[in-house]
């Protein structure tokens, strides 16, 4: 959009933002994320012209209309297959594109979709193993192994710190693990890195792109202080919030309790019968943005 002829000087917002709601079977599976990103000139971090994308017609992930629930059907293994064969495409494509034997040597920091800290796990060696394969070795079990996990911890993990603690975000995840790296790890680290980010939604779309840090990250905001924002509560308060959640989906015509509430942010007011929904703020109001911006 900005290197487009169309563009007029304004900023962009792009906003991820998703809740991830399951039964009880998968309640540990439970998160919500939203991240909002201004797009403009003189940026910390750039988009580099180096991505590749890959598409497929899959239903591994759906929410049925006349299944009046927000929990979704999940097709568990073949959801995985799906991401990992979608990753190795777009691989494989940035890879002829960029003409590199080894992708993880190429960048200093992965950063992608990861409804778990697992799955994270898997794209890391997937990513190990082709580079193993492009460069014509054949490294024993124990080596791959030990690769793949010297891999993990030096470049996925550092991006994980907000994953680990908040659970699945689904839409927000890859952007999620984005602000935990810039957030967690020190500028001087950072700046002149590359990042690779790997987007994925089910159904199911994929980009793997390149970001390179610039300069250094004043706008990420605090990480542990958003993190001790959260309302602590018991699993049982939770499972009744989530029952309670479950009950209204899709309702019209009512009034929330929030019984849960943060010290500060938007909150429904209320659902009007036509279904208007109509929210406030609560709490003290966020500082401005830095001047620049």
């Amino acid at each position: 959009w900005m290197q487009s002829r169309a563009w007029d000087g304004r900023l962009g917002l792009v906003v991820a933002t998703d809740i991830c709601v399951q039964d009880e079977r998968y309640a540990f599976f439970q998160g919500a994320g939203a991240v909002c990103l201004v797009v403009g000139p003189n940026a910390p971090v750039v988009l580099e012209n180096l991505r590749c994308t890959y598409m497929e017609d899959t239903w591994d992930f759906i929410k049925p209309v006349q299944k009046h629930s927000p929990f979704p059907l999940v097709a568990n293994n073949n959801s995985i297959q799906c991401y990992l064969r979608a990753l190795d495409m777009c691989q494989a494509g940035l890879r002829a594109k960029i003409r590199v034997p080894v992708l993880t040597d190429w960048a200093d920091f992965l950063v992608v979709h990861s409804p778990n800290a697992r799955m994270a796990y898997k794209a890391a060696e997937l990513l190990c193993l082709r580079d193993a394969m492009s460069t014509g070795g054949s490294p024993s079990g124990e080596e791959v192994a030990a690769q793949v996990d010297a891999l993990f911890k030096a470049k996925v993990e550092p991006s994980l710190t907000l994953q680990k603690e908040v659970g699945s975000s689904y839409t927000a995840s890859t952007y999620l693990n984005l602000v935990s790296l810039l957030g967690t790890v020190p500028a001087e680290k950072l700046t002149g890195k590359r990042l690779l980010c790997y987007s994925y939604g089910s159904g199911c779309a994929s980009t793997l792109y390149s970001l390179v840090v610039k300069g250094p990250i004043d706008c990420v905001g605090d990480v542990q202080a958003l993190l001790q924002s959260r309302v602590k509560t018991s699993t049982k308060e939770m499972s009744q919030a989530v029952a309670v959640y479950v009950q209204r989906y899709g309702a019209i015509g009512y009034e929330p309790s929030h019984s849960l509430r943060r010290s500060q942010g938007f909150y429904l007011d209320y659902v009007s019968g036509d279904g208007i929904r109509s929210y406030s703020f609560f709490g003290e109001k966020y500082r401005p943005l830095p001047r620049g911006l």
